[in-house]
């Protein structure tokens, strides 16, 4: 039976490191949209251009990766899955195919996660307010949705 692992976690805490280190491991398919807008759309994007984008990227993997289950192969979804509804939703789609579903939670400090993200190239990422602000949306998981939470290289 193929797993779907969940990476979860805010921009900047590590979430796609970890997933290439666990897609080697576990010879799984990684899915991480952020990589394929940046091929695409290599200007700069505002941040309403890039969740535009993230969403329908966002759709294509679901279908792709829905596909690779259903074939026996591992994925993991690094999409960040900043809220409970969002978790528990993919949960359910990956449990509709007959897969199991892993929830890692990938977490840093957001000290590290602002100096992270203000060090981005042609980032949307601005001010450190903004990123604070972004951060008080993100909805921590609680320990009944884990299977593992990873420190975001510290």
């Amino acid at each position: 039976m193929a797993t779907a692992y969940l990476m979860v976690g805010f921009a900047g805490a590590g979430k796609t490191t970890y997933a290439k280190e666990l897609a080697l491991r576990r010879r799984a398919v990684r899915f991480t949209p952020d990589e394929w807008v940046d091929q695409i759309f290599p200007e700069a994007l505002s941040h309403k251009e890039f969740d535009a984008c993230f969403g329908r990227f966002c759709q294509l993997v679901w279908s792709v990766a829905s596909q690779c289950l259903r074939n026996g192969q591992d994925v993991i979804l690094d999409i960040g899955f900043w809220s409970r509804d969002s978790r528990e939703h993919a949960r359910r789609k990956v449990a509709e195919i007959g897969c199991t579903c892993e929830v890692i939670f990938v977490d840093c400090d957001e000290s590290l996660i602002c100096e992270r993200l203000l060090s981005r190239s042609g980032s949307f990422w601005t001010s450190e307010g903004f990123i604070r602000d972004k951060l008080a949306s993100f909805e921590r998981p609680q320990p009944d949705e884990l299977h593992a939470v990873v420190r975001g290289g510290q």
